[in-house]
């Protein structure tokens, strides 16, 4: 059965539809300050993170600016649309921040696309 069609039947079987909305934090002063082209890289970045999260079947679009939407598959609960929004945020944030946060003060980290992180005491 094509996907159009599941999700036809969930709307017209009154079945409850999930949606996540997410966004980059602090992305606009990210953008300002670091230039279009970095900001760019950013979302890119990001996406890839999400896609890699979702499940076959979920729907991943950005939404405008720095946010993202997904629509969960049509026959998703609730604990399974909250595990799925937790590792969304742990796929977008967690896995640069706390890793940084975890070696100490005083520290500068930072990585290009492609590059191993690099850290500067």
């Amino acid at each position: 059965m094509p996907s159009c069609w599941r999700w036809s039947t969930a709307f017209r079987s009154g079945r409850n539809v999930f949606v996540i909305l997410l966004g980059v934090n602090k992305f606009k002063l990210m953008n300002d300050t670091c230039g279009h082209k970095h900001g760019d890289e950013v979302l890119i970045a990001s996406a890839k993170a999400l896609i890699k999260s979702i499940r076959q079947g979920d729907v991943l679009a950005r939404w405008g600016g720095e946010e993202f939407v997904v629509v969960l598959l049509p026959k998703t609960n609730i604990q399974e649309a909250v595990a799925l929004a937790e590792r969304l945020r742990i796929a977008t944030a967690d896995n640069f921040l706390y890793p940084t946060k975890q070696q100490g003060r005083n520290l500068v980290n930072y990585r290009r696309p492609g590059e191993q992180t690099t850290t500067m005491a």
